[in-house]
């Protein structure tokens, strides 16, 4: 069986640029949150850095299914992912 939990795309049914711009919104430490068909998902934003002329949050992702967790983390910016795109929130890791 195949379950798609840790796609908050899928589970929030937002876009890629959407889930970017919310965490772009978020401070340090709020979250977001979501249920999949099997786990649970909290993205939770740690801290916010500089890099380069770029504006970012690192994130740490946990999906939580019974006893049993994954965590992994993230980073997000505020810039153009190339360069004829509008600047917003992109995913970068």
């Amino acid at each position: 069986r195949h379950t798609f939990d840790s796609w908050i795309t899928h589970q929030r049914g937002l876009t890629v640029d959407e889930v970017a711009a919310y965490v772009g919104a978020l401070a340090i430490g709020e979250t977001l949150t979501w249920t999949g068909a099997e786990s649970t998902g909290v993205l939770e934003v740690v801290s916010e850095i500089p890099i380069g002329a770029f504006q970012c949050k690192q994130v740490r992702t946990v999906m939580t299914r019974g006893e049993a967790t994954y965590e992994k983390p993230g980073l997000y910016c505020f810039g153009k992912s190339h360069a004829y795109a509008k600047e917003m929130w992109v995913e970068v890791l």
